[in-house]
């Protein structure tokens, strides 16, 4: 899955800038999804094109803080966005849980 979704995020780079991915409906993220996140995000760079996140909420923002990715993703910025797409990162609330399995 991990390997689909790098894959996807390789090609959506090469066709347009920004690309914002929005995290809003992902409940759970581990470092299969994390590395995903930042292999998008080096593709982006490769070529002179970015990579964003947006609308990471309580644990997944957690994790991507953590790890040092929310500050290379970080929100994108309004005038980085792609058309149609709003909104921004939010904080992850203090002491937010893992959701249980």
């Amino acid at each position: 899955m991990c390997d689909l979704l790098v894959a996807e995020l390789r090609d959506a780079v090469k066709l347009g800038d920004p690309v914002v991915v929005d995290l809003a409906e992902v409940t759970f993220i581990d470092s299969t999804g994390v590395r995903a996140l930042f292999e998008g995000y080096r593709a982006a760079e490769q070529i002179g094109h970015r990579l964003r996140v947006k609308n990471a909420h309580d644990w997944v923002a957690r994790v991507l803080s953590i790890t040092g990715v929310l500050d290379v993703l970080g929100a994108p910025e309004e005038a980085d966005e792609a058309p149609g797409i709003r909104g921004g990162l939010a904080e992850p609330p203090g002491g937010a849980e893992p959701p249980r399995r």
